[in-house]
């Protein structure tokens, strides 16, 4: 159980650091409207606060969603019953990373063709 625990948090850590980087951005930009020298700024944070804030909504939600088809057996599964990765280019082909054991799987090994 300690793969699948790993591969969840593989899977949640890039999105709750994109939301912590959006809090901190808030944080640091609250008093900027109050600042006569950083009011011009202050839109322009704004809008990269909320920018940073839906990106790690979506990434939060995407990752949701591929976890939640993982659990249903609707998606590509390592020889460990892990969830395999996006797909990248390697040295002898194209290949997934299992985000439950780190092993790097062949396209062979998973194409359905």
């Amino acid at each position: 159980m300690v793969r699948h625990t790993r591969m969840v948090f593989q899977l949640a850590v890039p999105s709750v650091g994109l939301l912590l980087l959006a809090v901190a951005a808030a944080l640091l930009t609250w008093s900027w409207h109050s600042n006569p020298l950083l009011v011009g700024l202050a839109t322009d944070a704004d809008w990269a606060v909320a920018v940073l804030f839906f990106a790690a909504v979506g990434m939060g939600v995407w990752n949701l969603y591929r976890w939640h088809r993982w659990e249903m057996g609707a998606t590509l599964d390592c020889e460990c019953g892990g969830l395999l990765g996006n797909e990248r280019a390697g040295r002898w082909g194209f290949y997934r990373q299992c985000l439950a054991c780190d092993k790097n799987v062949a396209r062979r090994h998973y194409d359905p063709q």
